[in-house]
């Protein structure tokens, strides 16, 4: 009787011992899942906070493009603008260095004018004084014609040579000083564009 009870109480502790290990697997399950949705949710979070420094990292990268893209174009003006500076002062020496050319023609024109205003002046008194020693005048008065028509026609022409080349000077200063003026406003144009850039990329 005895071994029956002993038989009957270890068959009722089988499925105690059952139960207690699948209740035991359940809990380990149960917590390591609960550990791999954790470290799920971290991970998760991770990766969004990684997703969140990319798109600000290309985010501060595309500015920086952008800054360099309108540096280089703000180079390239200060280039343009040093070589219209240079241009703009070559063609404005140009117009000086012509000018001081009609001063220095003008000059020299006048000094011959001078010089031969005296001389006509010297012949025609020595030719009268001659009239007065006893020269007829008939001799004396187509000398003193000729030399004036002679120094007339020279001065003439001359007046009318300096007069042409005058007027080329001054064609050509014409064409010089409004191609200064197109590049002043050109010049004017890229400063403006200058710092308009400087503006938009300090702003970035």
């Amino acid at each position: 009787m005895t071994f029956l009870i002993f038989q009957k109480d270890r068959k009722m502790s089988v499925p105690q011992q059952s139960q207690y290990a699948h209740t035991e697997e359940a809990k380990y399950i149960i917590s390591l899942n609960e550990k791999l949705l954790t470290e799920n949710n971290e991970q998760r979070a991770t990766i969004s906070e990684k997703d969140a420094e990319i798109n600000t990292l290309e985010g501060d990268l595309g500015q920086r493009e952008t800054q360099v893209t309108y540096m280089r174009g703000l180079l390239k003006n200060f280039v343009g603008i040093d070589e219209l500076r240079k241009d703009i002062k070559k063609s404005t020496d140009g117009v000086i260095h012509e000018q001081m050319n009609i001063m220095v023609r003008m000059e020299t024109q006048n000094k011959k004018f001078n010089n031969i205003s005296w001389y006509y002046s010297i012949v025609t008194c020595t030719l009268f004084a001659l009239c007065l020693f006893g020269v007829s005048p008939m001799y004396i008065l187509p000398l003193v014609s000729a030399s004036d028509y002679i120094i007339q026609t020279w001065r003439v022409n001359s007046l009318d040579n300096l007069g042409k080349v005058m007027e080329r000077i001054n064609t050509r200063k014409s064409a010089k000083m409004n191609e200064i003026k197109a590049k002043k406003d050109e010049l004017e144009s890229i400063i403006k564009g200058c710092d308009f850039l400087n503006e938009y990329i300090d702003s970035i």
